[in-house]
């Protein structure tokens, strides 16, 4: 079970109200043990907030949305990135099931990068 800290929600809720929901929605389907779920849902997200601060259209492929953050933000762990969206899109086109564990790296990571935007 993943456990977040009082002090950490009200940090990522600065940046937005409707971040927190969900981050709590992620955290939810991981405790019901839909681990894909969780991971697809932390992915998108990250994505799309990535997008959205970047000012880039949703249809940029990933490859591009990270050279940008390469390019734009030197406090983004670019490797942690990688790492979430290429699980997401594993879940989402491949079908692939991760485990728990997998899964809750993914969440780590899309906080640690969320609360950085």
């Amino acid at each position: 079970m993943v456990h977040r800290s009082r002090r950490k929600e009200e940090k990522i809720i600065i940046g937005s109200e409707d971040l927190l929901k969900v981050l709590n929605d992620a955290n939810n389907h991981l405790n019901k043990g839909d681990y894909a779920e969780a991971v697809r849902y932390s992915a998108e997200t990250l994505r799309s907030k990535m997008l959205e601060k970047l000012g880039l259209s949703r249809s940029t492929e990933n490859e591009d949305l990270i050279k940008s953050v390469a390019a734009l933000r030197k406090d983004i762990d670019l490797e942690k990135l990688k790492y979430v969206l290429r699980k997401g899109e594993e879940c989402t086109y491949a079908r692939y099931k991760p485990s728990k564990e997998e899964a809750e790296k993914v969440l780590k990571y899309s906080e640690e990068l969320l609360s950085k935007l």
